[in-house]
């Protein structure tokens, strides 16, 4: 490593703010190693602080130094420059991580770190890398369940598992052990990506899609996994349900999205489509024919970029929304009979996607019968081990919702309506996205 003097340091962070830079990548590789990091993050929050900019920052966290990295990430959100903390946990299961010798510090402390994090109430952006040689479709599974576990709901970033020319995995002894196969693909870089550009303008990686322990089809099934997971529960479609089930009747999280990807959503034709659409979307970027994670949104010839598949999968289900909840309210009710609030929390949780059909001018108002508001601000962000007690019964309640912007930082406004059709629904779209990084606003449900 080497290292640029301190004052050298303040003055760029001082000059990067003065000329009013809208975001900095830190290019160190593991921002919290040295304890001088720390001052760095000083220097580049008085910087802001004076001048207003710069507007963001991305960093990568050091993943053995948690408690600064944890300091660094209390400053930066407390400053402006970032509305998450990135955990680049890779995957879950000490057993993936030991055959391809990914050493990161232990799930425990992995846990302790999330329950610092939200302590300090900075939501947490996990990063997982799908493919590591010695996954399994089911350990996969099992990764986004032990998240869950943990309290982290935010949001799931999912990498494919991309070989580096000189990295270890690249060498033929590795590739001959895990009997890799690869494909060329146009990879995602998880930014809006421009549908005008062609293939050359596209950034290619060669990724894993087969080892000896999983198969091409298993990998595309993990794919499909990861995708529905991030539009059913990072965007809030079936977060507080699951937590819900969780906590009350200590229903396991895999279980749930297992029961919903793999029952569901293949239960019927209208479901089916988007699992279909998934998986020879797969199948068309390892044959170089799309772009790996880069849908068309076919209803709207007019939208300009490409969505990565859960932002299309959610888009798909907002543009049919009630053709889809009434789907999912029939499959939980009957998969999970006799849980009397139930049926008001599918409710609660269906009013809570904000829709194009929004108007902000206006807002909305709708009944609930049980405090559903008070029963998840006391465990959202608390880890499911233990069952406990249910919402307070309070029949007839109403739910004001009048907000008027979104985002972590409340900068993104609800504009929308004063358009019409297709328009409306393209700045929609745009509003669900955070400056750089994808969500769907609100996460925690509006105020009421």
């Amino acid at each position: 490593m080497r290292r640029f003097d301190s004052e050298r340091v303040r003055a760029e962070a001082e000059w990067l703010a003065r000329m009013g830079t809208q975001m900095i990548l830190i290019t160190d590789a593991n921002l919290g190693i040295l304890p001088r990091d720390v001052e760095i993050a000083d220097y580049l929050c008085s910087a802001r602080a004076k001048y207003g900019y710069p507007k963001a920052s991305y960093y990568s966290a050091a993943k053995n130094n948690p408690e600064r990295s944890i300091e660094i990430a209390r400053k930066f959100v407390a400053a402006g420059f970032i509305d998450c903390h990135f955990m680049a946990v890779q995957h879950t299961r000490e057993e993936v991580l030991a055959a391809t010798e990914r050493q990161n510090i232990s799930p425990e402390k992995q846990k302790e770190v999330a329950k610092a994090l939200q302590d300090q109430n900075i939501p947490i952006t996990v990063q997982l890398i799908l493919g590591i040689p010695g996954d399994t479709l089911d350990l996969w599974k099992t990764c986004f369940g032990d998240l869950m576990e943990w309290g982290i709901h935010e949001d799931y970033q999912v990498f494919p598992y991309s070989l580096l020319p000189n990295a270890p995995a690249a060498e033929k002894s590795f590739r001959e052990k895990w009997e890799i196969e690869t494909a060329v693909c146009a990879v995602t870089t998880q930014h809006l990506m421009p549908r005008s550009f062609s293939e050359d303008d596209l950034l290619t990686g060669e990724v894993i899609t087969r080892t000896k322990t999983y198969s091409h089809h298993d990998w595309i099934r993990m794919n499909a996994y990861a995708a529905f997971v991030r539009t059913f529960h990072t965007r809030c479609l079936t977060r507080w349900i699951a937590l819900y089930l969780r906590h009350a009747h200590g229903i396991a999280y895999r279980s749930f999205y297992e029961d919903l990807i793999d029952s569901f959503l293949t239960a019927a034709p209208a479901q089916r489509r988007l699992v279909d659409a998934v998986f020879h979307h797969c199948q068309d970027a390892v044959s170089q024919r799309s772009g790996f994670d880069q849908m068309v949104t076919e209803q709207l010839p007019s939208y300009k970029f490409y969505l990565s598949m859960s932002q299309w999968a959610f888009v798909q289900i907002c543009l049919e929304f009630d053709e889809f909840w009434s789907a999912l309210e029939w499959h939980l009710l009957q998969r999970y009979p006799g849980l009397e609030p139930l049926e008001d929390l599918i409710s609660y949780q269906k009013n809570l996607v904000v829709l194009p059909s929004y108007n902000c001018e206006v807002g909305k108002s709708f009944s609930v019968d049980y405090d559903w508001l008070e029963y998840f601000q006391s465990i959202g962000r608390q880890e499911g081990r233990n069952v406990v007690d249910g919402p307070k019964h309070v029949p007839g309640a109403q739910v004001i919702v009048s907000d008027k912007v979104g985002g972590p930082f409340r900068e993104i406004p609800f504009d929308w309506h004063l358009l019409m059709g297709e328009k409306r629904w393209i700045k929609w779209i745009g509003c669900n996205r955070s400056r750089y990084k994808e969500a769907i606003y609100p996460t925690h449900g509006p105020r009421g």
